[in-house]
């Protein structure tokens, strides 16, 4: 979970050097907020979920190739660097944003893969201990803690570290900010978001109250757009059927191969757990929405791709997006 390390000045003068050769390619874009929360489970009363949200993020490719990248958050005091990794995706996300009043956005999971020529916006979440990270060596002084974001291009090593200017634990009653926080050592003392026994499995927000009414092959398929997207893969997907088949494409990715029909995708899209256009030539493109992906979590992971392999060969012209 967490890592304890110490960098040396030299290797931050070569993360600085990284940072402003990969501006050239992509861009991190952040505000700088950072807050502190908790939130315990109440069939799990003596566990407490510690998190360090970074709120606002963008990142921007401008490049004609696909990026992909890691997000590091360092606890820092002079030389000592504790380390903390990005969060996998939380069921509870949208809730738990929301009991703590942080504006509704995506959480960026990691790798994070770009598409060419775009960018990607939202929160991340990384997991600190109810104890905290930790302190550093040769005395301790918590006012001249620094929190940074160190970001890493996977391919080229090429790294970006933008510093959190604003740190916060925040009250879920009313969603007052309190400054005094330290994520090294144990806190926040704020109360926690308490999550009741089974909340996460319900859907929310603009999901239809009642469970969406879905054959066994349109849960398949909505299982399968919501894993590609989950993996990190925030590109539409198009649907491109052939003699051999059919099959989600995605840009720089296997297709995966697919039995549904079109009325599928159209019913999916008309119980609100799909948007769903066509292209100027026919062909279906799509993104899964939020009730999509709330609700595909309730059913467990999707159909695994250890099916027959699909060949699926497009052409079409850049008006297509």
């Amino acid at each position: 979970m967490n890592r304890d390390f110490s960098r040396g000045q030299e290797s931050n003068s070569a993360a600085d050097s990284g940072a402003a050769n990969a501006s050239a390619e992509w861009e991190v874009r952040y505000p700088g907020g950072l807050d502190d929360v908790s939130m315990i489970r109440r069939d799990q009363p003596s566990r407490r979920d510690r998190f360090a949200i970074g709120r606002d993020f963008t990142f921007v490719n401008r490049s004609p190739h696909r990026v992909s990248l890691n997000a590091t958050l360092l606890i820092v005091y002079g030389v000592t660097q504790l380390a903390a990794d990005p969060r996998h995706f939380l069921p509870d996300w949208e809730q738990l944003l929301a009991a703590f009043g942080i504006p509704i956005k995506p959480q960026l999971l990691f790798p994070l893969n770009i598409d060419a020529h775009s960018a990607i916006a939202g929160h991340i979440l990384f997991v600190i201990p109810p104890e905290g990270a930790g302190v550093g060596i040769g005395g301790d002084v918590p006012e001249k803690r620094r929190y940074l974001f160190e970001i890493e291009e996977l391919q080229t090593k090429r790294t970006s570290t933008v510093s959190a200017t604003a740190v916060f634990a925040l009250d879920k009653n009313n969603h007052w900010r309190v400054s005094q926080t330290d994520l090294a050592r144990a806190g926040p003392r704020e109360e926690p978001w308490v999550v009741e026994a089974g909340e996460t499995a319900r859907p929310s927000g603009p999901v239809p109250q009642s469970a969406p009414d879905l054959t066994d092959e349109q849960r398949e398929l909505l299982a399968a757009i919501v894993g590609v997207y989950r993996s990190g893969c925030r590109a539409e997907f198009l649907v491109a059927r052939s003699h051999t088949g059919a099959g989600l494409a995605y840009p720089g990715r296997d297709s995966v191969p697919i039995t549904a029909t079109d009325s599928d995708f159209q019913h999916l899209a008309a119980e609100k757990l799909l948007d769903l256009e066509r292209t100027p030539q026919g062909l279906l493109r799509g993104k899964p929405t939020a009730g999509g992906i709330r609700y595909a979590s309730s059913f467990g992971p999707g159909p695994t791709e250890a099916t027959r392999p699909l060949s699926v060969f497009l052409c079409h012209s850049s008006s297509d997006k």
